[in-house]
């Protein structure tokens, strides 16, 4: 079984006999930034749902630890998402002169 009960959101770990693995940093770097945002919106509603269940006392004492993991998720696909925008970054100004870049003016 992959990412949970049937119905809810796809999280980034998977399930092996009753242990929850987690997805790779360097599987999540083949993704577009499209496929990472919507990977990080479904973490985020599974970790709302979660901390509903938590509070409400009506989900089992068994998915509890699974908010850690989803926490886990999300700060992973935000570092992976904020990799690519620096490097993307550095790409487009590399021959750039050092004040386009800073946005600040430079002594000479």
């Amino acid at each position: 079984r992959q990412g949970g009960v049937q119905g809810q959101a796809q999280s980034n770990c998977y399930w092996t006999r009753n242990k929850m693995v987690k997805v790779k940093a360097r599987e999540l770097r083949n993704k577009t930034n499209e496929e990472l945002m919507s990977e990080l919106e479904s973490l985020k509603g599974e970790l709302a749902q979660l901390r509903v269940s938590k509070v409400t006392g009506s989900g089992n004492a068994s998915r509890l630890p699974k908010i850690k993991a989803v926490r886990k998720g999300i700060a992973r696909v935000l570092t992976v998402y904020n990799q690519k925008r620096k490097a993307n970054a550095r790409e487009e100004y590399k021959d750039k002169p050092r004040a386009i870049v800073t946005g600040h003016a430079t002594k000479w």
